[in-house]
């Protein structure tokens, strides 16, 4: 498997799929260039082409990718973590600093807040997964209620406060939190002597297994099984949960964030914190398929697809 290699957009030079140009009323997005190797992108109609981006303190972002990328939404929420979550349906759901997950619907004018899950009070969230095919929704805490330790606030069944709650041996912080297809949840946590560790709860319950990966910024399963997973400045793809090797490689500067699979696992959108750009690719090959500059000073730390962005 050969990584795909890139720095910065100006490396493209090929015609653009989706026309990216930031917001002329944001100043610090303005004159933003996207070039992209694929081709014309045409949007689903009626829906709407959302790419969703939250960043840790900064609040959240949703861009239209119909509407040349533009800006639609600027969310007032403050995320502890940055972690969010698009599902196929059209919801997205946002860790906020309030020891509140928000579960928004989104509209042609803009998320509309739905639903509110609560965890422990004084707990910070960090991300926040939801199952594919299993009624889950599993919240990663940096830390419990007063400075406690982090764990996995489990909510079944339509729950709005947790259902039961997972952890792992010296588990001190909480930190990435994901589900493949047959329902296990996967976590990464820090122990007590800053040692990164990536575990899986089989039917997201019982007790943990350390798969012996370390740090991550971002994990996710593609609909074989695979587990794909950022650290640095690379985006690493495993067979099942082994034999792992970098896909796409970035710049020595680069830092890449959290990432999703659009519907169907056809695009896989990630962001560069660094350069402050946001990249559609081919999951199986690493082929850039479209990316965007979004600014500089811009953290696209956590970056969810929304319905339509399949067609990047």
């Amino acid at each position: 498997m050969t990584p795909q290699h890139f720095s910065r957009p100006g490396r493209f030079v090929h015609m653009l799929a989706v026309a990216l140009v930031a917001l002329g009323t944001c100043a610090a997005r303005a004159g933003a260039t996207v070039l992209v190797d694929g081709p014309q992108f045409v949007p689903p109609v009626p829906q709407h082409s959302f790419v969703y981006d939250c960043d840790a303190g900064s609040g959240c972002s949703l861009y239209d990718a119909n509407a040349s990328f533009q800006v639609t939404y600027n969310s007032p929420l403050q995320p502890c973590g940055g972690g969010n979550a698009s599902t196929d349906a059209g919801y997205w759901y946002v860790t906020a600093c309030n020891s509140t997950v928000q579960v928004f619907r989104t509209t042609s004018r803009g998320p509309v807040l739905k639903q509110t899950l609560t965890t422990e009070a004084g707990s910070v969230n960090f991300d926040v997964a939801v199952a594919r095919l299993t009624n889950l929704i599993a919240v990663s805490n940096l830390t419990t209620g007063a400075s406690g330790p982090g764990r996995v606030d489990v909510f079944a069944g339509g729950a709005t406060t947790p259902s039961y709650s997972l952890t792992a041996p010296g588990a001190a912080q909480g930190y990435e939190v994901t589900f493949d297809n047959t329902g296990n949840c996967y976590w990464h946590y820090r122990d007590a002597s800053a040692a990164d560790h990536l575990v899986k709860f089989s039917s997201c319950g019982g007790t943990a297994t350390d798969l012996g990966i370390g740090f991550v910024a971002g994990i996710q399963f593609d609909g074989m099984q695979n587990l794909y997973y950022t650290s640095g400045n690379a985006l690493y793809r495993c067979t099942g949960t082994t034999n792992c090797a970098a896909l796409v490689t970035g710049g020595a500067s680069s830092s890449f964030g959290g990432f999703g699979f659009t519907k169907g696992f056809k695009a896989l959108w990630f962001g560069d914190t660094a350069t402050g750009t946001i990249y559609a690719i081919d999951p199986k090959s690493g082929r850039v398929k479209g990316a965007s500059s979004i600014g500089a000073g811009v953290s696209p730390r956590f970056v969810s697809p929304g319905h339509g962005t399949e067609s990047a």
